[in-house]
């Protein structure tokens, strides 16, 4: 057969033409680039930015798609290892993303130049991605190693992350004594960063700060960065999975309901644990606590191809053990009950595409599970569940409730085991530690005084776990019937003086703002010098401390419990 190939044959001095109006300072190769990418098939930024680089360097493509083709996209490792060469040595930040001027700017400077070249050339590369697979655990000996596709997943979906580790092992090669984390240090700071964070990014350079400032980078300064990253609300408070075991107890009525216990500091803790698989950071603990059976079911899978990100091209399927339609596509007064942990990780497992699509939604269709128990944590309760319209029946939807949490917590516990290094311990950093000791001076001090959080849900609970101190808001004060006179404080200063500081007279926690107290506080005398709120927390605040003087501070709370409890007699 005889083909054609269609295309349009620009010239040179096109080109240049063109280039002048308002892309003066591009050559014609990237304004090439550009045009095809706007107007032709789309390509990524990065690879648009590799085909630059490759260009510019032409000596680094066949390393860098050799090396590639163990990790990542040949563009995506090109380009953190441009920003690695970029980032200096003890950097309070990683380098930014690179554009293609910047490439170009790069390949006319040549030590910079020489430099990129080397670390291709110099072996330095392979082995800096080596000691991350390492230190992430793939390469470990036996079928408890990390799976590889969890490497791949952060360089994928966790770029500044995987780059950090690019750094950190850089830095571990040229200053060896500057570095002490060990293996399974490196290994549960990258996961807990990878599945906890609310932004990866602001965690990175929070852990970078720190370290660049010590000159050191072993673990109680990384853990400052991670509880200080805490009460940014740029990660997650974590939990032992005996706490988790604790967080509730189910019950066996159809009216009850998880919802119904959010009144707990682990609400968005648990969230992101419970949730399905269709969720990248549950779907992945799974897959760390299944990995026994994921390495020795599928050692040939190869999660560099970029076909082979998306979950329909692995091969493994996410199976719900106990089946959708037993659940979805019935009545019954426990349907809503039993749907919450339908897809749920405690009820989810990744086995074979094939024994997945040749099992049925029967009863007692369990052969994968049951020859793989231990790997899968099969919970052979499951198998007790025979009635198929479980929705209908209170006794067996306790069973798969409790089960399915029970599988849930077994799932975590390998999880945290892993990460623990990162998260037991965690050492408060200056202010948040300050925060500490003022609030417990004053509980000491003032009778019936206590430290209360406002979790994620803007509810409060009193102060029960170390790691507890490290919330963004933390009250201290005695609550007088409906009124809480308190003091609320950050942990924050702005050159020595304290930020968002505030004392006064808040709702008592589990209380809303009432209209007729709040109007009797409006009108008592010796609040002169207090804002009188429209908050939904304050019904009197004095947010002009400039200073922390316990001493000052408990006689103010004590005079404000005495306006309290005026205001309570009235």
């Amino acid at each position: 057969k005889k083909y054609q190939v269609h295309c349009n044959h620009l010239s040179l001095e096109v080109l240049d033409e063109e280039a002048k109006q308002n892309t003066e300072d591009k050559p014609n190769l990237e304004i090439l680039f550009e045009r095809i990418n706007v107007n032709g098939t789309r390509i990524s930024n990065e690879d648009l930015a590799y085909s630059s680089i490759k260009a510019y360097w032409p000596e680094i493509r066949d390393i860098n798609d050799e090396l590639a083709s163990r990790y990542m996209a040949p563009a995506r490792l090109a380009m953190l290892s441009f920003r690695l060469s970029l980032t200096n040595c003890w950097a309070e930040k990683l380098q930014d993303s690179i554009s293609l001027k910047q490439i170009r700017s790069l390949s006319t400077e040549q030590d910079k130049k020489d430099e990129i070249s080397k670390l291709y050339t110099g072996g330095n590369l392979k082995q800096i991605l080596n000691t991350v697979d390492r230190w992430i655990g793939v390469t470990d000996e036996g079928n408890l190693r990390t799976p590889s596709i969890l490497r791949t997943l952060i360089a994928h979906k966790c770029s500044e992350l995987y780059l950090l580790l690019m750094y950190w092992a850089k830095l571990s090669i040229e200053r060896p004594g500057s570095f002490h984390l060990t293996d399974f240090e490196v290994r549960a700071i990258a996961f807990t960063i990878r599945w906890w964070s609310n932004n990866a990014n602001a965690v990175i350079k929070e852990i970078m700060v720190r370290t660049s400032r010590e000159r050191n980078i072993n673990i109680e300064v990384v853990k400052t960065g991670i509880g200080r990253s805490m009460h940014d609300c740029n990660l997650l408070h974590i939990y032992s999975p005996t706490e988790v075991s604790q967080f509730f107890r189910i019950e066996k009525s159809p009216k009850w309901k998880v919802y119904s216990q959010q009144a707990g500091p682990w609400w968005e803790f648990f969230w992101r644990l419970r949730d399905g698989y269709w969720v990248d950071v549950p779907s992945e603990m799974l897959i760390y606590a299944e990995r026994e059976y994921i390495n020795s079911h599928f050692s040939n899978y190869d999660p560099a191809r970029q076909d082979m990100w998306e979950s329909y091209n692995r091969p493994w399927d996410f199976d719900h053990i106990i089946a959708q339609n037993r659940i979805n596509n019935r009545q019954g007064e426990y349907r809503e009950y039993d749907q919450f942990w339908l897809n749920s990780i405690g009820n989810i497992a990744a086995i074979s595409f094939e024994s997945n699509r040749s099992k049925s939604d029967s009863t007692s269709d369990y052969e994968e599970y049951e020859s793989n128990a231990e790997s899968l944590l099969f919970d052979p309760i499951v198998k007790e569940l025979t009635d198929y319209q479980i929705t209908y029946n209170a006794e067996q939807s306790y069973k798969y409730a409790s089960s399915s949490f029970a599988r849930l917590i077994k799932i975590y516990e390998r999880v945290y085991e892993m990460i623990a290094p990162a998260v037991e311990g965690i050492p408060l950093s200056s202010t948040v530690s300050q925060r500490k000791q003022l609030f417990n001076a004053i509980c000491e001090q003032v009778p019936n005084a206590k430290a209360y959080l406002v979790a994620g849900n803007d509810m409060e609970f009193e102060i029960t776990r170390d790691q507890d101190w490290c919330r963004q808001w933390i009250s201290v004060g005695v609550v007088v019937g409906n009124l809480y006179p308190c003091i609320c404080w950050i942990a924050d200063q702005n050159d020595g003086k304290p930020r968002d500081f505030e004392i006064g007279i808040r709702k008592a926690p589990g209380t809303q703002i009432i209209q007729e107290i709040k109007t009797k506080i409006e009108n008592i005398e010796g609040l002169e010098s207090y804002n009188k709120s429209s908050s939904d927390w304050w019904y009197a605040y004095n947010n002009k401390y400039n200073h922390i003087d316990s001493g000052e501070l408990v006689k103010e709370i004590e005079r404000l419990i005495v306006i309290c409890n005026e205001a309570n007699n009235d």
